[in-house]
């Protein structure tokens, strides 16, 4: 089964994906900030990750810094709800 971490803040969205994607297949977890997302992927591996851009601890850029930095190479898809054409750049 593929798994998914969900990165977002917003519990009722992040409740409302993950339960969508359980019944699509997938085993998906749900974080809702980097710092809680780094430690779920220090002790889990995950297929994917859906990461929000904005989060309250730092960013889904951080994360996808981290990522990096970390060796790990997960696909990492980044959502926003922000109409910023320097974000999507």
């Amino acid at each position: 089964m593929q798994s998914i971490l969900i990165v977002e803040d917003d519990i009722t969205f992040s409740t409302m994906l993950r339960t969508w994607l359980g019944k699509k297949g997938f085993q998906a977890e749900t974080a809702g900030s980097v710092t809680a997302a780094k430690r779920l992927l220090e002790k889990t591996a995950f297929d994917l990750i859906l990461s929000d851009l904005r989060l309250p601890d730092k960013d889904g850029i951080d994360l996808l810094k981290w990522l990096g930095e970390q060796g790990l190479s997960v696909p990492l898809i980044m959502m926003t709800s922000y109409a910023d054409i320097q974000s999507a750049v």
